[in-house]
């Protein structure tokens, strides 16, 4: 009996992962919204789902290091190398890339999101695995 509880929590574990990936991924690209109400939204998203590949994409979102490929519609993180951008996808956090100036659009953020991407960050910090992180 134990073994066929321990299997079906295994399958179980299975399923969610690839479901929680897809939501991420859903609110990360909400993300995108150019009203600050949906943005709230995914923000408030990305806290419950509660995974940590989330924090680099709300501090990437704090820090306006967050953009939209105007080619795709794609959220990505970029940082400014000499005259073009290195892109990176928000929730791996690798190299995808470069853009100029003209082919990224910056995710805009008010104090008002700013201080709700700071609560969330304070819950997903405390949530992770690192010790040193829940510390600060």
């Amino acid at each position: 009996m134990r073994r066929i509880a321990v299997f079906l929590l295994a399958i179980g574990m299975l399923w969610t992962v690839p479901v929680q990936a897809a939501e991420l991924e859903n609110a990360v690209g909400a993300l995108a919204a150019k009203s600050f109400k949906a943005k709230i939204v995914a923000i408030r998203r990305l806290a419950t789902i509660g995974d940590v590949r989330a924090v680099p994409v709300l501090e990437a979102l704090i820090s306006r290091r967050l953009f939209v490929l105007k080619s795709d519609d794609s959220v990505v993180i970029a940082a400014k190398k000499g005259g073009v951008y290195i892109v990176k996808n928000p929730i791996t956090l690798a190299e995808i890339g470069e853009a100029a100036k003209k082919d990224i659009k910056k995710i805009r953020v008010n104090n008002r999101l700013r201080g709700i991407i700071r609560g969330a960050l304070g819950g997903l910090t405390l949530l992770g695995p690192d010790p040193l992180k829940r510390r600060r």
